[in-house]
């Protein structure tokens, strides 16, 4: 897999989990809520899920869940599960053992999402989706460390609401040609342009001269105060809470903007 940190848009390949996908359609999904402002404060945490769901992208198959943030993984060969080269149409486990068998159970019943990820592609149509489901934790593996082999975050990749206008953003148009449909960018130095990729040109308004940290302040403030936030709101608070995270841990944990189709 390609690391994110020197992505270029015409050769890259990920796999993708998708944190807000139902926010469009369920913005007072609770507990989706609750686990995509979890993963955007600290991506690593997806470890701790037992089943995650994925989606294995390329420069030449770009369709992922819907959603518009999504998280770049580091996946151990051990960690893959089934792969179909459509949505398997998963469910929820609570621990590493019930995964193990709920995996063995689509193994036995489903031979055909037996895949490579290379191969979802070659067996899937161009404009659907993929699936990967993975174990966060493979609690039966060791690392040269002695600790279990786990999923990681490398990344994030926004897919913008309209991509000409964020490519003609002031902070990144010199740097960037249409013809590319992803651009790697950095926070917090490109978060104007990251703002306006999520909520677009005309509702980018509310936030102009506002830094994500204090965007990420005011939302808080406003969930401490019982207040619910609109799912543009949502997204500004998960994409603050990125920010913070890159800039806390010092990391290097670059965000691919991404041109949503």
């Amino acid at each position: 897999m390609t690391n994110p940190d020197h992505h270029v848009d015409q050769y890259f390949k990920y796999v993708v989990n998708v944190i807000d996908g139902s926010l469009g359609s369920f913005g007072r999904n609770d507990g989706l809520h609750y686990f995509a402002s979890l993963l955007s404060k600290n991506p690593q945490a997806i470890s701790g899920n037992p089943r995650i769901c994925s989606s294995f992208i390329s420069h030449d198959h770009r369709t992922m869940f819907p959603g518009q943030i999504s998280l770049i993984l580091n996946v151990p060969v051990v960690n893959y599960g089934p792969m179909g080269p459509l949505d398997i149409g998963s469910h929820g486990v609570s621990s590493y053992g019930r995964a193990v068998r709920y995996f063995e159970r689509i193994y036995k019943k489903n031979k055909q999402y037996i895949f490579t990820p290379e191969q979802l592609i070659a067996n899937g149509a161009s404009g659907s989706w993929n699936e990967i489901l993975l174990i966060g934790t493979n609690e039966s593996q060791l690392d040269d460390k002695g600790e279990f082999k786990k999923v990681s975050s490398t990344g994030a990749i926004l897919r913008c609401l309209n991509w000409k206008s964020t490519t003609e953003h002031p902070s990144i148009r010199n740097d960037i040609s249409q013809e590319v449909r992803s651009y790697k960018i950095r926070l917090p130095e490109h978060e104007e342009a990251a703002i306006q990729c999520l909520v677009g040109k005309d509702r980018m308004k509310k936030y102009v001269g506002k830094s994500l940290a204090q965007i990420n302040t005011e939302l808080r403030e406003q969930e401490e105060l019982g207040q619910r936030l609109s799912v543009d709101e949502k997204r500004m608070l998960y994409l603050s809470n990125l920010s913070n995270y890159s800039a806390q841990e010092d990391l290097a944990f670059p965000i691919i903007l991404f041109k949503k189709k």
